[in-house]
């Protein structure tokens, strides 16, 4: 779902930081979604290092031929 948003959203909200201020502000209002995503990943996941971890690892997969 979020990524779904992001996909459908993101590219044209980035189109609109066009200056330093807008930057700061956006980066203002992400923290706070940043902590709640933190929270809930460590409140309900039993492995959150081990999800995060796979987020910025490549898997290789194997080749059967």
């Amino acid at each position: 779902m979020v990524r779904h948003f992001y996909d459908n959203h993101g590219y044209p909200l980035s189109q609109k930081i066009t200056t330093p201020f807008r930057a700061d502000l956006v980066y203002l209002l992400m923290k706070p979604l940043k902590w709640l995503f933190a929270a809930v990943l460590y409140s309900f996941d039993l492995a959150p290092e081990c999800r995060i971890a796979r987020q910025y690892t490549v898997q290789k997969k194997q080749n059967t031929g």
